[in-house]
């Protein structure tokens, strides 16, 4: 998003909850792109850090905030209201679990979902998460689904570059090699995902 954007009508600033990340290098080296971290402590550190949002928010004399998932949401529709900027909501969960989280979970998804008519606008990456969010009382006429843009110069199928890891591991060429790509979050269900591949593993066409 941030490679794509013109960069002669848009000054952009990344601002992130906490200092390092693995897109970090990557974000700092596009040009144009300023990148700031809050220096958030922790999970419970919410006043000294909305302070520090503020003022860079003031500092960088920011015009629209676009927010990601319920709590930069949150955090970005307060200070927006406080600054005068415009908020873009970005929501990118759907169908929760909530019973596998703590109460914040809960209480952060309602929260950000009853502001988000207050928003300027709601950007959602797919057509089932706005028909799940509506079921749940989301309200807002400015909505727009916008699927995740892939960059498919460096996302793309190269299997030379997978045979090394193959021989590593043992694995032919030929043989099936099924995987799960996701971070450990009990949403993402690595546990069902586990007991399928043991089903499988058990079948004689995948031995």
């Amino acid at each position: 998003l941030i490679r794509g954007m013109d960069k002669t009508k848009f000054r952009i600033t990344v601002a992130t909850f906490y200092d390092g990340g693995v897109l970090r290098m990557e974000l700092a080296a596009i040009p144009g792109v300023k990148t700031i971290s809050l220096g958030k402590s922790g999970r419970w550190e919410l006043v000294s850090f909305f302070r520090r949002l503020m003022q860079a928010v003031h500092v960088e004399r920011v015009d629209i905030i676009h927010g990601y998932l319920d709590v930069a949401n949150i955090f970005a529709w307060f200070a927006g209201r406080l600054s005068g900027a415009k908020v873009i909501f970005g929501i990118r969960a759907a169908f929760m679990d909530f019973s596998r989280y703590d109460w914040t979970a809960r209480a952060t998804y309602q929260l950000a979902n009853w502001l988000a008519r207050f928003a300027n606008g709601v950007i959602i990456n797919s057509h089932a998460g706005l028909a799940y969010h509506r079921a749940n009382r989301f309200e807002q006429a400015n909505t727009v689904v916008i699927p995740n843009g892939i960059d498919t110069q460096i996302y793309r199928r190269e299997p030379a570059l997978g045979l090394p890891l193959r021989a590593e591991w043992g694995v032919s060429p030929n043989q099936k090699l099924i995987g799960l790509v996701g971070r450990l979050d009990p949403m993402k269900d690595h546990h069902t995902f586990l007991q399928a591949a043991t089903q499988l593993g058990q079948q004689a066409q995948f031995v």
